[in-house]
């Protein structure tokens, strides 16, 4: 079975929305920008360490992030009925650098007081917004045929920004002798940027309008039962296991090569160019695939690389190799399985199947860092790696099953 359509979205590539090269454009914008600001908070934990603290604070002040973005995405369609998306989508990136800018004004006071946890909220607030609203403007001006494609290429941009900001953070620290907050007002203008850019694209956008939830549509809570109901549900678990595994080694990077005493801009570096690599070099070939061969062939490589990452401190080139396996796996898998929970689901929830999509993988990304930090105070990296390694076979026993003895096994999507 083929990709249901989108009302209102073209058939195929040769007829795009009117304006489309340029929204598509301006979105990819956005998404670097608001990834830049991201990344060069991946710092953070290292401030905090400076400061005398330990993961598990920082596993706390990121945790809040989780009542923000949970808010944020849980609402989106609610928010898509009442304002309609032109409106609601540049919120995203413009509450994400409003929670930029507190938490850099932490930075320039000596307490831990209540101002990291309102700084993280309003990041997740930021982030869970443009997260769901992200891949739905996308939607709106690409083909059903195309998406998975476009949504490679268009998180291409997400990991370039992301990659990119910890190896200018290094530079900047080592180099320029910057400090923790110069770096943290440079990431609030970055996703300031993405506010406007966001702005822009929806500026006089028709096409926009065609991802509005219906007016009589069903609540939220029941039409997450129905996501709930549909072989969707499979990749929602997916995107959990993978988001587990991506905030942990993102956000615990640099203090992992910290403690192992390596460079962690190895590990980013490695880790952008796979994953832009993969998404521009590889997207095409392998989207005419079945997502019964490349999807469980991710998440084998997924695991793959956690096991040659848990070598990283006797060998750079085991750490390397790991780094750019993962970012080949999880480049690829991410935005395939968004296109199979997208593609199993009915026009009439597409929009929630998306949120709740990103739900999971909120849920994992703001809260698996505390788990996270509660194994490393317990075990130490190497038990934190190791429970990882256990995450991703978990996973890539999912993708086995859907394909093999669940759903897939009847029913193919693009």
């Amino acid at each position: 079975m083929g990709l249901p359509m989108t009302a209102g979205i073209p058939a195929d590539d040769d007829v795009l929305a009117p304006g489309a090269a340029r929204v598509r454009a301006l979105l990819c914008a956005e998404n670097f920008l608001v990834a830049f600001g991201v990344g060069a908070f991946l710092t953070l934990p290292l401030a905090i360490k400076s400061r005398g603290l330990d993961e598990i604070f920082f596993g706390q002040v990121f945790a809040a992030g989780a009542i923000g973005a949970l808010l944020c995405a849980g609402t989106s369609s609610w928010l898509l009925r009442r304002f309609g998306l032109a409106a609601v989508a540049p919120w995203g990136s413009g509450t994400f650098c409003a929670g930029s800018v507190v938490l850099a004004a932490c930075m320039a006071r000596p307490d831990t007081g209540p101002g990291w946890y309102l700084g993280s909220v309003l990041q997740g607030m930021g982030w869970g917004l443009f997260l769901t609203q992200g891949p739905i403007c996308l939607s709106t001006i690409v083909s059903a045929k195309r998406r998975a494609y476009h949504l490679m290429i268009y998180g291409a941009f997400n990991t370039l920004g992301i990659g990119l900001a910890p190896l200018a953070s290094r530079w900047a620290l080592d180099v320029a002798r910057w400090h923790f907050i110069d770096l943290f007002v440079v990431g609030s203008a970055a996703s300031g940027l993405a506010c406007i850019a966001s702005v822009l694209a929806a500026w006089r956008n028709p096409a926009y309008r065609h991802a509005t939830p219906p007016a009589d549509g069903a609540g939220r809570r029941p039409a997450l039962r129905a996501v709930l109901g549909l072989p969707s549900v499979w990749f929602l678990a997916m995107v959990f296991l993978c988001a587990c595994v991506y905030t942990s080694m993102m956000n615990f990077q640099t203090t992992l090569a910290a403690a192992r005493h390596i460079d962690y801009a190895v590990f980013y570096g490695a880790y952008m160019l796979a994953v832009v690599a993969a998404r521009f070099g590889l997207s095409g070939p392998l989207s005419k695939l079945p997502p019964s061969t490349t999807v469980p062939a991710f998440a084998v490589l997924m695991a793959a690389a956690l096991v040659l990452l848990c070598a990283a401190s006797a060998s750079v080139v085991a750490y390397a190799l790991g780094a750019l396996a993962l970012g080949i796996a999880y480049g690829l898998l991410y935005p395939t399985i968004q296109a199979q929970a997208a593609g199993y689901a009915p026009a009439a929830l597409r929009s929630q199947a998306l949120i709740a999509f990103s739900l999971s993988y909120l849920f994992a990304r703001y809260l698996f860092p505390y788990a996270g930090a509660r194994i490393i105070a317990i075990g130490g990296y190497d038990a934190l790696l190791g429970t990882l390694v256990v995450v991703a076979v978990v996973n890539t026993a999912i993708a086995f099953a859907f394909y093999r003895i669940g759903p897939g096994r009847t029913t193919a999507t693009a």
